[in-house]
């Protein structure tokens, strides 16, 4: 089992701070294709905190962050390997000041994106700003037609992956709810989390950010590879140690068991309520990109029409 990293890309003095970044044992997609330290370089905003949260640790990863030699970074560690969720719950405990953003290690954030977030939030209060980020596809990605690609993905969610989260709205959901970071897929039910509890929140109409997929990419490993270990082993990593159940085979039942999970802690007695007919439809048009695995998807397809 692969041991999961979680980067947390930094805290702005006032108002921002990039905080915790997804990162599982080989780092290899950030380390093949780009110099750490002529990254930090590039990022053109000093008063930045950048937190480095593994789940259990590596070597790779400490020698990694201590290549950088930015006063900016900062390396974490839990002691034993703890489910992605749990990871990232507390990653976020360590992030410090006012504002925070996760972002995996195949993800970026543009050189002044926490410089424009900050010229934004000094002119703007608000509990979110929000981006719709681009999209690239590294070129290990697990389907070799997408490779080395570049587009704007489907997510419109205001998820901390893509937005700058005020620590008062963190608070405000950790008193209410316990914690942030909710079901299997954190960045998922962040988005809808978000949606929820802020105040106010704005949309910036340029991306701060680009979403990378590689071959190390856990819900594409899951459902899109085609290699049965990898997916079982990403799926390990996305689970609790010794928690058992495997997710829905087919993404857009698993995109509707998050949403399900942030309907049950949200509003546990009333709407909204999900359309099964979209939902039906939306988990067909994958039957192709996930032909290995056909028998199996349409059976869940089926049970989930008799629910």
């Amino acid at each position: 089992m692969r041991r999961t990293r979680h980067y947390c890309r930094g805290t702005l003095r006032y108002p921002v701070r990039v905080a915790p970044i997804p990162e599982r044992h080989s780092n290899a997609s950030s380390r093949e294709y780009s110099d750490p330290r002529s990254q930090n370089r590039d990022l053109i905003y000093d008063d930045v905190e950048i937190l480095v949260h593994e789940s259990s640790g590596d070597r790779e990863t400490e020698n990694a962050v201590a290549s950088a030699a930015d006063p900016r970074v900062r390396h974490l560690k839990t002691v034993q390997p703890v489910s992605m969720t749990e990871n990232w719950e507390r990653a976020l405990s360590c992030a410090a000041r006012d504002y925070v953003t996760f972002i995996g290690d195949d993800d970026g954030v543009l050189s002044d994106a926490c410089a424009a977030a900050a010229r934004i939030l000094d002119q703007h209060t608000a509990d979110l700003l929000s981006w719709r980020p681009d999209c690239y596809f590294w070129p290990k990605y697990v389907s070799a037609g997408q490779r080395n690609r570049f587009r704007c993905p489907y997510s419109h969610l205001p998820m901390i992956y893509n937005s700058f989260v005020s620590k008062d709205l963190v608070q405000r959901v950790r008193k209410q709810m316990g914690h942030y970071f909710f079901g299997t897929a954190p960045d998922v039910v962040s988005g809808i989390v978000n949606a929820v509890f802020s105040e106010s929140s704005l949309l910036s109409e340029r991306p701060l950010s680009c979403s990378g997929l590689s071959h190390q990419s856990t819900g594409h490993r899951i459902y899109f590879s085609g290699d049965d270990a990898s997916g079982r082993e990403a799926t390990l990593q996305m689970l609790s140690p010794g928690s058992g159940g495997a997710p829905p085979r087919n993404l857009a039942l698993f995109i509707e068991a998050e949403m399900e999970t942030a309907k049950r802690f949200l509003f546990p007695n009333e709407a909204p309520g999900l359309d099964h007919n979209s939902l039906v439809w939306s988990a067909l048009q994958l039957l192709d990109a996930q032909s290995a695995q056909y028998p199996a998807m349409m059976a869940e397809i089926e049970q989930n029409l008799m629910a």
